[in-house]
């Protein structure tokens, strides 16, 4: 199953984009994700300067054109998050219909990045078999598992 679902919606409206950002979890994943950080990259005929959020919380950093937004608390398993992002555009060629269903709109990539503690993905069989010399190392060696994945999710 995917951990992690990640949506963008663009509309343009006059000399206006808006961005839909949508993070949906897996109902049936086990545990919180830790330490999530969402990075949205801006185009360049998009002014990011003219940022309005309406999640607090988003740094813009002009110099690399990104949005970045830091979650200190944990986002539990049925947890969702949704943002609205409004920019003014700086090219007037979006929106410019290439057929009757499709129009040219600019593209904002995000990059998703969590921990996932006490969790896994995927299962790991270990057996333990006693050396050619006799010794019985089963009664000392234990293994140690850490049950633990970092999800790094980038959508175009």
């Amino acid at each position: 199953p995917v951990p992690l679902l990640v949506r963008t919606k663009v509309r343009l409206a006059g000399k206006y984009c808006r961005v839909a950002l949508m993070i949906r979890t897996n109902p049936s994943n086990k545990r919180d994700f830790q330490n999530l950080v969402i990075m949205m990259a801006v185009p360049p005929d998009v002014d990011g300067d003219t940022i309005r959020m309406s999640r607090k919380g988003g740094v813009w950093d002009s110099m690399k054109k990104l949005v970045t937004w830091n979650f200190e608390q944990p986002l539990d398993p049925s947890g969702d998050l949704d943002m609205q992002l409004q920019f003014e555009l700086v090219s007037s060629s979006y929106g410019i219909e290439i057929d009757s269903e499709h129009s040219v709109t600019p593209k904002f990539p995000v990059l998703v990045r969590c921990d996932a503690l006490n969790d896994h993905l995927s299962g790991i069989d270990l057996e333990l078999q006693p050396v050619k010399d006799g010794n019985d190392m089963q009664q000392w060696l234990k293994p140690n598992i850490d049950l633990s994945y970092r999800l790094l999710h980038r959508k175009l």
